[in-house]
């Protein structure tokens, strides 16, 4: 992983990955605040995630390519419908850039015996390039969206140049849109950019997590994460033993009364099962790694040399946040955020 601009509070980073489209992270405030802080809901939510995509755009155009790819007054965005509404990418675009934005609106569908499959769509795609946003766990969606924009131009739909989606989302889904995106002829391929905010996530091995989830929760791990975020994950012990790093991001942010009965719900189901702190610290928070000595949590670490990077810090913050789980039942830790709100603490030894 190669560090490729710094800012105030904020990082970009170049993360090498197979496949046509380039892969980034971006690390700010504000998205280290949305990724560690699952209270946050609503217009305040909203205000966050919007934020952090206005920042993720600005040290976009800091790197030599990103400003290539910006320099135009003039851009279309897909929103993608209910999650992606939540990203407001065509104002991101008119407060980074001050650029103006052609605006298309794409629906999808799921259920459980059904695939995905695309509800509702109108397309403007006159300016270039095109950007988007969303949640993306397994990438079911943004592939689906993405064969949409990438098929066979019209007069009314050409292909575009260039396409940068920002998003919070996992390795695998990463890999879907890779698939897709080499699946184009090569000739007629446009130059895309994914840009995660914070981390690559995981998702949940069937079988192996003692505790309620979904398929789609996103996990946290020290490899796929920048050290910005590392730091600041192990730092907000509150938020390490969470379900997921974001939940579902269209009830945070479009009905947050049921974000605050689901989460509650699913804590009290953690107490009634019985399930460790620890094994949260293991399955959701990628804590195991810390209980390796330093040298040899080092090789797993893509950003391990990389310059200006406390090891020692990150490091001794994951070791306490370990002896913490191990050492706190998990009635006692849900009692202590319940009477709080469920808000975040600081870490603590």
């Amino acid at each position: 992983m190669r560090l490729i601009a710094t800012g105030d509070a904020t990082a970009l980073y170049e993360h090498p990955h197979p496949g046509p489209a380039r892969v980034l992270l971006c690390s700010t405030a504000s998205s280290r605040r949305l990724l560690t802080d699952p209270v946050v809901i609503g217009s305040a939510y909203r205000h966050l995630v919007r934020t952090a995509v206005v920042e993720a755009l600005m040290m976009f155009r800091a790197d030599r390519a990103g400003g290539e790819v910006l320099s135009t007054d003039r851009m279309s965005v897909v929103t993608i419908l209910r999650g992606g509404l939540s990203f407001g990418v065509e104002e991101a675009v008119s407060t980074a850039y001050g650029a103006e934005a052609d605006v298309s609106f794409v629906g999808t569908e799921r259920s459980a015996d059904a695939p995905l499959k695309v509800v509702y769509e109108r397309w403007e795609l006159d300016a270039d390039p095109v950007l988007a946003g969303d949640i993306m766990a397994s990438g079911g969606t943004m592939t689906a969206v993405l064969s949409r924009l990438l098929a066979a131009s019209t007069p009314r739909r050409r292909r575009p140049r260039a396409i940068v989606l920002v998003v919070i989302g996992s390795a695998a889904g990463v890999d879907a849109v890779q698939r897709c995106v080499a699946a184009v002829d090569p000739s007629e391929r446009p130059q895309v950019t994914l840009i995660l905010l914070e981390a690559l996530f995981v998702l949940p091995t069937p079988g192996t997590v003692p505790f309620p989830r979904f398929s789609f929760d996103l996990l946290r791990s020290a490899a796929g994460s920048t050290p910005e975020f590392e730091a600041a994950r192990l730092a907000s012990v509150g938020s390490l033993f969470e379900r997921c790093v974001i939940y579902d991001g269209g009830v945070r942010a479009f009905t947050p009364s049921a974000h605050v009965t689901d989460r509650s719900s699913w804590w009290s189901t953690v107490v009634d099962r019985g399930v460790p702190l620890s094994a949260l610290g293991k399955h959701a928070a990628g804590l195991s790694s810390y209980a390796l000595p330093p040298p040899r949590w080092r090789r797993h670490l893509p950003w391990a040399s990389q310059s200006g990077v406390d090891l020692d810090l990150i490091h001794d913050l994951g070791s306490r946040a370990l002896r913490y789980a191990e050492r706190t039942a998990i009635a006692d830790y849900v009692h202590e955020r319940l009477a709080g709100g469920l808000h975040n603490d600081d870490a603590r030894d």
